[in-house]
C-alpha cells in the first residue's frame, strides 16, 4: 500500500522536525516542510499531499487560516491546524473552513495520529 503524503506547514523548526519524525514512524511520507504559508498552493500543486498539518501563526505575511482559505478555492485537501492559539476568534475562523480539524500544542501524539488517520481517505 502506498504511503499517505502529508505537507507540514510549521515555522517552529523543533515542532516541524518532531512532526516529521512522528509521522515517519507511522509510515506517512512528508512531501515538504514549510515555515511560510505563501508557497502552500505551489507545493500542493507540485507534490499532491493528501493532508496538510498547518500552524495558524507562521512566518511571513500570511497566516495558516488565510492560506487554507485560499487553498479551498482550488483544492479540498483536509487540513489539521496544529496550534497554540485557543482563543474564541481563532476557533470560530477555523470552524468556518470545511474539512478541517484542530490539535492544540503541545499536542498529544496519539490524538494527532488518530485525527490524521480519520481525515485521510483511503
Amino acid at each position: 500500500m502506498p504511503q499517505k503524503k502529508i505537507l507540514i506547514v510549521e515555522d517552529n523548526l523543533i515542532t516541524a522536525f518532531h512532526l516529521e519524525k512522528l509521522l515517519a514512524n507511522y509510515g506517512f511520507e512528508i512531501v515538504d516542510k514549510l515555515g511560510y504559508a505563501e508557497n502552500v498552493l505551489d507545493i500542493v500543486k507540485e507534490k499532491g499531499p493528501q493532508l496538510i498539518l498547518m500552524d495558524v501563526m507562521l512566518l511571513g505575511d500570511m497566516s495558516g487560516i488565510e492560506a487554507v482559505q485560499l487553498l479551498r478555492q482550488q483544492y479540498a485537501i483536509p487540513v489539521i491546524f496544529v496550534t497554540a492559539l485557543s482563543d474564541a476568534e481563532t476557533g470560530k475562523k477555523i470552524q468556518q473552513i470545511e474539512n478541517t480539524d484542530t490539535v492544540q500544542k503541545p499536542f498529544d501524539e496519539k490524538e494527532l495520529i488518530d485525527k490524521i488517520k480519520a481525515m485521510i481517505v483511503e
